[in-house]
C-alpha cells in the first residue's frame, strides 16, 4: 500500500540545514498496522507527514496504492489525500462546531446528498461509540472522546490509509487502551492500512503487525513486531526496549554500584529472554534442582506482543564453576536467549 524509496527531508533554519529524515526505505503492506517508533526528535512525525506530503520530501519517492505522489499536480494530490486520513496528538477539532459538524466537515465537496451525509455521519459516530454526543461541543468531551471524534472525521472520506501521529500521547493509559481497541476494530472491519507514530512501547506491542525503529532521521531496524522486540539487532532498539520495560534501570543501578546487583566471586549475572512456548518453562526452579546452582531473580518483566508472550529476566547465578557451565549450556539448549551482563 505504501512504499517510501530513499526519502529524505531537510529544513533550512537560521542555525543551518537540518536533516529530519535521511534516506528512508520502507514498505507498508495493504491492511496491516505498522508502527514507527523512536525517542523524541527521531524524525517520526516528519516521516509520517511525508506519506501524505504535508511535508514534501526533499528527495525520494512516496508511492501510495501504486501512485507516486511526488509526480502529481496539486489537484490530483488533493484527490489522493482524501483517501489518506490523519489523526493528531491534540485532536485538531473545531471548537465552535458540534461533534456532528466536525465529522461532516470533510464531506463538504463529496457530492453526497444531505440524507446520504447524515446517514454516513451517524454510522461513523456509532462506529466510535459517540452517537449520543452528536450535538455536543469539543469542550464538553473528554480527551478520549475528542480522539474518537477525530477518528470518525478521518474516516469520513472512506480512506485506504489512516496516519496516526502520536494519537494516544495526550491520553491516560486506560483511555489509550480504548483508542487502540477502536483502531484495531477500524483496521479489521474496514480493512484500512494504519500507520502509527509513537514513542510508547505499549502502543506498538498491542496492535502493530510490523514495526520500524527510527534514530536521528534514519530507520535503524524494521520487521515483524515480535521478532524485533524479542531479538533486537541494533543498539538503539535495545535501548528503546530497555527503557520501555524498565530494564534500563537495572543497567543504571549496575553503573551506580548498587548493593542489590553486587556479585560474589564466581557468580554470573545473566539476562534471559523468553518468547513463545519457552515463556512458560519453569526454568529457575529446574536449574536449582538439576544443577545445584543458586538463582537470585533481580528483575522480571513479561509483555504480550500481539498476544504472544515476551519475558525478560535478570538473574544472578551462583555455584561451582562446572555447575554454572552446565546450567548455562542447558539454558542455551532449550532456546531461551541468554546474555551474560556481568561476572
Amino acid at each position: 500500500m505504501i512504499q517510501l524509496q530513499n526519502v529524505s527531508k531537510t529544513f533550512h533554519t537560521k542555525a543551518g540545514v537540518v536533516t529530519a529524515v535521511k534516506d528512508v526505505n520502507l514498505e507498508i503492506k495493504d491492511g496491516e498496522i505498522f508502527g514507527i517508533i523512536g525517542f523524541s526528535g527521531a524524525g517520526k512525525s516528519t516521516l509520517v507527514r511525508c506519506i501524505n506530503l504535508l511535508e514534501r520530501p526533499t528527495e525520494g519517492k512516496v508511492i501510495v496504492d501504486g501512485q507516486n505522489l511526488m509526480e502529481l499536480k496539486e489537484k490530483e494530490l488533493r484527490n489522493v489525500r482524501r483517501k489518506i486520513g490523519m489523526i493528531f496528538q491534540h485532536f485538531n477539532l473545531m471548537r465552535s462546531r458540534t461533534v456532528y459538524q466536525n465529522v461532516a466537515f470533510p464531506l463538504k465537496k463529496s457530492g453526497l446528498s444531505k440524507e446520504e451525509k447524515d446517514k454516513k455521519i451517524l454510522s461513523l459516530l456509532q462506529l466510535v461509540d459517540l452517537a449520543d454526543k452528536k450535538d455536543a461541543y469539543p469542550s464538553q468531551l473528554s480527551g478520549g472522546q475528542k480522539q474518537r471524534v477525530a477518528i470518525a472525521r478521518a474516516l469520513a472520506n472512506d480512506p485506504d490509509v489512516l496516519l496516526c501521529d502520536e494519537a494516544t500521547s495526550a491520553l491516560d493509559p486506560q483511555t489509550t487502551q480504548s483508542i487502540l481497541k477502536l483502531l484495531k476494530k477500524v483496521n479489521e472491519e474496514l480493512n484500512i492500512t494504519i500507520v502509527l507514530i509513537t514513542h510508547e512501547m505499549a502502543v506498538v506491542k498491542d496492535i502493530c503487525d510490523r514495526v520500524a525503529i527510527m534514530e536521528h532521521g534514519v530507520v535503524v531496524e524494521a520487521g515483524d513486531t515480535v521478532e524485533v522486540f524479542a531479538r533486537p539487532k541494533e543498539e538503539m532498539t535495545k535501548q528503546f526496549i530497555d527503557t520501555a520495560s524498565n530494564l534500563g534501570k537495572v543497567h543504571e543501578l549496575m553503573e551506580e554500584g548498587n548493593e542489590l546487583l553486587q556479585l560474589t566471586h564466581g557468580s554470573k549475572m545473566i539476562l534471559l529472554t523468553y518468547s513463545g512456548e519457552n515463556a512458560g518453562h519453569a526454568l529457575i526452579s529446574y536449574l536449582a534442582k538439576q544443577y545445584d546452582v543458586e538463582a537470585n531473580i533481580l528483575y522480571g518483566n513479561i509483555d504480550f506482543l500481539k498476544g504472544k508472550p515476551l519475558g525478560k529476566l535478570v538473574v544472578a547465578l551462583n555455584g561451582e564453576k562446572e555447575n554454572l557451565e552446565n546450567a548455562i549450556a542447558y539454558i542455551d539448549s532449550i532456546g531461551v536467549e541468554m546474555e551474560v551482563i556481568k561476572e
